[in-house]
């Protein structure tokens, strides 16, 4: 997941989310928002690479901050307003009617992630 997405759609809502909302396992910096919908591989630092599987369709745990439990329940509404899958080539690879936000990746080769690493992704 990006920070520049998140941080998008946290400036569509009342009020702030943590990205922690997304359960992210891993988050990039210094992108144009949504711009990891396009990536296919991702190569993180000088060791691991990841695949796009597909992207990661939302359901109503990101109502639920992480981090104090409180839930609002416009969070996914408003998600979904604007991020339905409207792409043919993203379509193809979604189960549900559900909004996306981010990826869902599988591990192509192993590898070392460290905080600050570089990240460069193919298209």
């Amino acid at each position: 997941m990006t920070e520049s997405s998140q941080d998008d759609f946290a400036g569509r809502l009342e009020n702030s989310i943590p990205i922690t909302n997304f359960r992210p396992n891993i988050t990039v910096e210094e992108t144009i928002p949504y711009e990891e919908d396009k990536w296919e591989l991702v190569k993180l630092g000088d060791g691991p690479v990841i695949q796009t599987r597909k992207p990661c369709e939302r359901c109503i745990y990101i109502n639920v901050n992480a981090e104090n439990g409180v839930t609002d329940t416009d969070i996914l509404k408003i998600l979904t307003s604007f991020r339905k899958v409207s792409e043919e080539k993203l379509k193809s690879k979604v189960v549900s009617q559900s909004p996306i936000l981010g990826l869902n990746m599988c591990l192509v080769r192993e590898g070392v992630v460290k905080v600050g690493d570089d990240v460069s992704a193919t298209y």
